[in-house]
């Protein structure tokens, strides 16, 4: 179990979490949502330790500010929205950055087969500045999963903690990185991701935490979240949910419907 306690957090002079408390079950995708704005980022970095906060966060029933760096890297890895690198390394070189992060370091195999999952077999040689923004993200993502490679060590969960894991990709790699995820869960491992796209996460996602404000306006299953009064409740707009269900399908996608007021 991943559980925040009521995180306050601020970016300079600004509060920007106002008391939030959140919780994450291990063997479950779940999908932190919300307007621009409005604290999904400052969140994650905050179960991350990369922003200062106030409150407790708790990983595996462990205090994470009680843990050594190493323990932490052992037990979860962190993708972030963007990263930059300044030197020429290859794509091999930064996914295998992931895999010394981990406990499996003495496993050569584990980046290739990871280069495999995000769909890049054959880019290990090519200059991670040459790709293109979603190949970069790809590699990215191979990165983190080489760290956590196993979902579940020694019977503890392992988690990936994500931001925007699916921004900068076309729909069919977008498809691809949100299956990996869900068989990352479904063998019960713990993902937390921040998204943007609402159909995507109620597609995927197991549990769903709507952020407005700084706050969690509704924090539950898609069906809980997806509702038409706290959707445009949270993005300011009219949006209507609609779920048609498709004969043979085993879940429901919604498809919203957006009306500007005014």
């Amino acid at each position: 179990m991943l559980r925040a306690c009521d995180i306050v957090a601020r970016i300079g002079k600004k509060e920007i979490l106002h008391g939030v408390s959140f919780t994450a079950p291990a063997g479950a995708l779940t999908a932190i949502v919300g307007p621009n704005g409005s604290g999904k980022s400052t969140l994650l970095r905050a179960i991350t330790a990369e922003v200062d906060f106030t409150g407790r966060v708790l990983l595996n029933g462990e205090n994470v500010a009680d843990l050594h760096p190493w323990e932490l890297a052992a037990m979860r890895a962190v993708l972030p929205q963007s990263a930059t690198l300044a030197f020429p390394f290859t794509v091999a070189e930064v996914v295998r950055m992931g895999l010394r992060r981990g406990i499996s370091g003495h496993r050569d195999d584990i980046p290739a087969r990871a280069l495999h999952a995000v769909g890049l077999e054959g880019y290990a040689d090519k200059l991670y500045q040459e790709l293109s923004g979603g190949e970069q993200q790809r590699t990215q993502l191979a990165r983190v999963l080489c760290q956590v490679w196993h979902p579940v060590q020694n019977g503890v969960p392992r988690w990936l903690l994500l931001d925007e894991p699916v921004a900068s990709l076309d729909i069919g790699h977008q498809l691809m990185v949100m299956r990996l995820l869900k068989d990352f869960a479904n063998r019960g491992g713990g993902v937390v991701a921040v998204m943007h796209d609402l159909n995507l996460s109620a597609m995927f996602a197991d549990h769903m935490a709507m952020i407005k404000d700084g706050q969690i306006l509704k924090h539950g299953t898609p069906a809980d979240v997806m509702q038409n009064a706290i959707l445009s409740q949270a993005y300011g707009c009219t949006l209507t949910v609609n779920t048609p269900a498709a004969a043979g399908q085993s879940y429901i996608l919604p498809h919203v419907a957006q009306e500007r007021m005014g």
